[in-house]
């Protein structure tokens, strides 16, 4: 758990780092919409004053809502557009991580998700040409206290990053990008926390 919130913790300073470089831009593009808006609603205003009485009152009051909606609208799809590049940036910087601290994430990962007793785990073509030297050894003591136990498979799964579980045919996902997919939601909460809170 500790190393998963140790990746958490790492993506959420670079998430922090990735923000200040696009936040900026972000804001001007947001000021630029609401800049746009409001000519807009000017523009909306001046072909309003030649009208008389409660309709001026009505479509004025029409106008400014719909200028505020579309400055609502675009800070929304800026916003977004931010937490998706965040979410993007974050799972390319964790299937990019090399040797050692690829290889210990793979096995905090593996002891989290095993179940006790017996399974296989599948590893992409490039990771399994890779593995370190006794590495299903290692794994395996680390899941002493689980009574658990994986073999590494010869065969391997389309994936770019982390594993696939197999207990009896039964497998489990636990790719980079399905964790990822799967924790959308929460990451995406906490990525707008970072940036917008």
């Amino acid at each position: 758990m500790a190393g998963l919130d140790k990746i958490i913790s790492q993506i959420r300073t670079e998430a922090e780092e990735a923000a200040g470089r696009t936040i900026a831009a972000a804001k001007e593009e947001a000021e630029q919409i609401h800049a746009q808006a409001a000519l807009e609603a000017q523009a909306e205003c001046r072909e309003i004053q030649k009208l008389s009485g409660q309709k001026v009152q009505d479509t004025l009051a029409r106008g400014r809502s719909s200028a505020d909606l579309k400055r609502r609208q675009g800070l929304l799809a800026c916003k977004q557009k931010l937490i998706g590049q965040v979410l993007a940036e974050a799972l390319e910087k964790l299937e990019s991580l090399e040797g050692q601290e690829y290889f210990q994430t793979l096995e905090k990962l593996a002891v989290k998700s095993a179940l006790p007793g017996e399974g296989t785990i599948y590893f992409s073509p490039g990771d399994l040409k890779r593995l370190p030297a006794g590495f299903e050894k290692k794994l395996n003591e680390a899941l002493k206290d689980k009574n658990a136990v994986l073999h590494i498979s010869e065969k391997t799964r389309d994936i770019e990053g982390g594993f696939i579980l197999s207990y009896g045919g039964i497998e489990e996902n636990c790719s980079f990008e399905s964790l990822f997919h799967a924790s959308r939601e929460i990451l995406q909460d906490t990525v707008q926390k970072v940036l917008f809170s």
